[in-house]
Order: structure tokens, then sequence, then C-alpha cells
């Protein structure tokens, strides 16, 4: 699955599974962390940093939160971070994207909602994958035609294995805001 945050200017999106009781966290830089959170009464939201399920903690914070209209928003070392829903699409950086779209996690595939040869629209919702009752949905990057559907409803998918492929209308994907 993959969570998106804004500091500043800027978006960053992780990408997290579940692990047992832990969730592995891929950073931008492309290090992972492995973490294990839980919940504490008064919006506080305990969060430890791990070197194996199981392990002590290496590091524990405590961190305030709260659910707003704007999406989860988490008080840190005296900075703010606002976590967004991955379908919201707010202004940024800009980079081209890639027509092979991948499973954003682990899981198996809840529906696949378009056919090879299908026009999409960007940010159309193309396959829905489903891992412990959390759902990721997969969505066009740009608008074009569905080249090709690599999964079908029911399967199991691994992380990054290719699950559609789409061709973009010309000249679409140069300019295209994405989450990273």
């Amino acid at each position: 699955m993959r969570l998106s945050f804004q500091y500043g200017e800027d978006l960053i999106a992780l990408d997290v599974e579940p692990d047992g009781d832990t969730w592995r966290v891929r950073l931008p830089d492309g290090t992972e962390q492995r973490l294990r959170a839980c919940r504490l009464p008064g919006d506080i939201l305990q969060v430890e940093t791990i070197e194996a399920e199981g392990a002590s903690p290496v590091h524990a914070f405590r961190v305030p939160f709260a659910q707003t209209e704007n999406g989860l928003e988490l008080s840190l070392a005296g900075n703010a971070y606002i976590f967004t829903p991955a379908s919201e699409r707010p202004s940024g950086r800009h980079r081209a994207a890639s027509g092979n779209l991948t499973a954003p996690m682990v899981g198996t595939v809840v529906d696949v909602l378009v056919r090879e040869g299908e026009m999409v629209e960007a940010y159309q919702p193309l396959v829905i994958v489903e891992a412990m009752k959390v759902m990721a949905t997969v969505e066009a990057p740009f608008a074009g035609t569905v080249q090709a559907v690599h999964v079908e409803k029911g399967q199991r998918v691994a992380h990054g294995a290719s699950v559609v492929e789409i061709a973009p209308v010309s000249g679409e994907s140069e300019n295209v805001a994405l989450t990273p």
C-alpha cells in the first residue's frame, strides 16, 4: 500500500506492507524500516522501530495526531505532517509516468475494472488489490489505452508484479503530476 504525506511543497510517498505484527516501510531513498505502531488514549500514536519481528524496539516515540478533512495530521519534534489519501493529487513536482503499472503490495486482486483496448482517463481506478482487509487501488497515471491486463479477479500478486499496461494519449505522460 502507498501512503503519502505533505511536507512543505513536497509530496513524499512511502510503500508500506504488513509483516506479522509489524510494518515494513520503504522510504523514498529506498531504505526499509520495520515499525510497530499502536494507538494510545488521547489520540496518541506510539511508534517503535525494531530490528526484527518480536525484537525489542530500537527507538520508540509517541506522536499526537488528529483526523481532519486534509487527512491524518501528525506532530513530531515541532514539525507538522499531513498524511493524505493516495487518491488525492496535490500540486507539486512533475515527472514522466510509466505505463507499466504494478501491484502496490502482496495481496489478492479483488476487482479488475478495465479490459484490454479500453480508453482510460488519468487517475481512473484500474485494479483493486486487498491484503489483510486493506484495499489498494491501482490508478492510471495518465489518459490512454489499456494495452494489456496481466491479472484476474481472485489472483494472488506479489509486490511489484505487473498488473496493467497502458499507452498514453500522445504527449500525455510527459507532464503529469503524480504521487512519487
